[in-house]
């Protein structure tokens, strides 16, 4: 996984469809944890471009409330939010087996009362078949 960022743009998570999907389940498996916290590491070799740096990491908490999205230095972005906000964002990482380069989720693109924060960034999810 990797994480590109740009300051003013969307930050976007990129993998392989195996890849989102195994995060996606384990984020499933934390959600339903009785775990406060799960950090995931992001790969940040090579280059960044387009974007400005690749980010280290994504850490997913557990509060209650709306999904919030945050710069979290200097560990990446951190995503808060209650457990059923969290496990409709999480599901996001989930693609079909038939996913292509290209393909893309926003998972803050949900128009339920309560679900994000107005103060959350924005976030793509891609798959990227040559990670």
């Amino acid at each position: 996984m990797r994480i590109y960022f740009t300051p003013g743009k969307d930050p976007m998570i990129t993998d392989t469809v195996d890849g989102l999907n195994a995060l996606a389940a384990r984020l499933a498996t934390f959600v339903s944890s009785s775990e406060a916290e799960f950090h995931v590491h992001a790969d940040t070799s090579g280059s960044a471009k387009p974007h400005e740096t690749l980010l280290p990491g994504i850490t997913f908490s557990k509060s209650g409330g709306p999904i919030l999205v945050t710069l979290d230095h200097p560990r990446g972005l951190r995503v808060t939010g209650s457990r059923e906000n969290l496990r409709l964002w999480c599901s996001h990482f989930e693609f079909p087996l038939s996913a292509t380069d290209g393909n893309h989720h926003h998972p803050e693109q949900i128009w339920l009362d309560g679900y994000t924060d107005s103060c959350t960034l924005s976030v793509i999810i891609e798959v990227q078949t040559d990670e």
